[in-house]
């Protein structure tokens, strides 16, 4: 680590717990982000500024209607979301922006990252990662934000998976483009998102897998929900068979 470096990440450097070593792995770590809407906005952000290098995917531009709730200008709309992300977050740190639609056929080229994040807002793009992240054992956080509520959980190699939970579930009625979403709701997922990336890369805590959080905003009310392996899913099996 560089003496710019050294004073970039000195506040966190201070940490009780954390100290070079954690930001050393940090910084020698890389991310993948799908989707640079609301919670990649804000997921790139809080990775980026912390030292994490990212790979930023998403094929879709700036809409009028996402300054609401993401860190883009008036003067973003229209051009690629990941472009206006790397360019907010140029000089900070490494942004590998990428105008690409996660799918099976491009999931492998992601395969030597340290950790993936579901950012995308949607169900057929989530379970996408999710096969993806057990065929190539790899870790991966889910977050999902709609109208007042949010939801995110971690899975990991061995660990109870995205089916186990949630089974084998269809696209919900209720999108954000139909039913809407707060902005605070979705920084509130996000911001957990990068808590338990960054806790996680800096060796300081595990991801916190068979948990499933949720959040009610207007209430302020916070569920964990413990979760197992569901019965014959071949997820068990892949916990011995490494």
């Amino acid at each position: 680590m560089n003496d710019h470096q050294l004073n970039q990440f000195s506040r966190q450097i201070l940490l009780d717990g954390w100290g070079i070593e954690a930001q050393q792995r940090v910084i020698n770590s890389r991310v993948l982000i799908v989707g640079a809407g609301g919670l990649g906005h804000g997921l790139s952000q809080h990775l980026v500024r912390a030292g994490v290098s990212i790979t930023l995917v998403d094929p879709d531009r700036v809409d009028l209607s996402n300054l609401s709730r993401q860190w883009f200008s008036a003067d973003d709309v229209g051009r690629p979301k990941v472009e206006a992300a790397a360019r907010l977050l140029s000089g900070l740190g490494s942004v590998d922006a990428q105008v690409l639609a996660f799918d099976d056929n491009n999931a492998g080229r992601f395969s030597d990252h340290d950790l993936w994040i579901d950012a995308s807002d949607n169900l057929a793009t989530r379970l996408c990662m999710h096969h993806a992240a057990r065929r190539h054992r790899l870790p991966w956080i889910m977050g999902t934000a709609l109208m007042w509520s949010g939801q995110c959980a971690a899975f990991a190699p061995g660990a109870p998976c995205f089916e186990c939970v949630f089974g084998h579930i269809r696209e919900p009625a209720q999108q954000c483009d139909t039913s809407g979403v707060l902005g605070p709701v979705v920084n509130q997922v996000a911001t957990t998102q990068a808590l338990w990336a960054l806790s996680y890369l800096g060796a300081v805590a595990a991801l916190p897998v068979g948990r499933l959080r949720r959040w009610d905003g207007p209430h302020g009310d916070v569920m964990d929900l413990s979760f197992t392996h569901r019965e014959h899913c071949d997820c068990r099996s892949s916990a011995h068979n490494p």
